[in-house]
């Protein structure tokens, strides 16, 4: 954990963001977080939304946590409450499939009554859901919805695991 910490004080860098895996299954986070903090950095961390944040976790840290809607297949893996517990400097972000996803995510964050209290981004599922179809329906619903491209599958070939 040190290691880390004396990377990311050595980088320069004021942002660093925890992800790849599962995060909240280490049992070392909130340490580790804590120490990131302690050192002047702002810490975001990436959840798949599938386990409960951890107990101790310093709630300075953002958390980025996936919506899975139907069409990922992981749906019943999430965690509704995590999206209880969101605040201004957290983030959801899902990943759709098309237009029944849509609808889906937009209902259960009205649900949630996450509209208006915490920024959302829809991305569409490369090869299946045109982005230009996901901008009309985010424009016709008139909510505050960010779309972003799944980048890395149009730099690198789609196939590519890793990058």
């Amino acid at each position: 954990m040190d290691s880390l910490v004396g990377e990311a004080v050595s980088s320069g860098t004021s942002l660093v963001e925890i992800t790849g895996g599962e995060p909240f299954v280490q049992p070392e986070l909130p340490a580790l977080c804590q120490k990131l903090l302690d050192r002047g950095k702002t810490v975001l961390i990436e959840t798949s939304g599938g386990f409960s944040v951890p107990s101790g976790l310093n709630r300075q840290c953002r958390l980025i946590v996936d919506l899975k809607p139907p069409g990922s297949g992981m749906e019943a893996w999430m965690k509704a409450e995590n999206f209880a517990e969101l605040g201004g400097e957290d983030e959801i972000k899902a990943v759709l499939a098309g237009r029944d996803d849509f609808d889906w995510s937009v209902q259960k964050l009205e649900e949630w009554g996450v509209w208006g209290r915490v920024p959302v981004t829809f991305s569409p599922v490369f090869g299946e859901c045109d982005p230009r179809e996901l901008a009309r329906w985010v424009l016709d619903s008139g909510l505050p919805i960010r779309i972003q491209v799944q980048l890395h599958k149009i730099l690198f070939d789609p196939q590519l695991r890793g990058v």
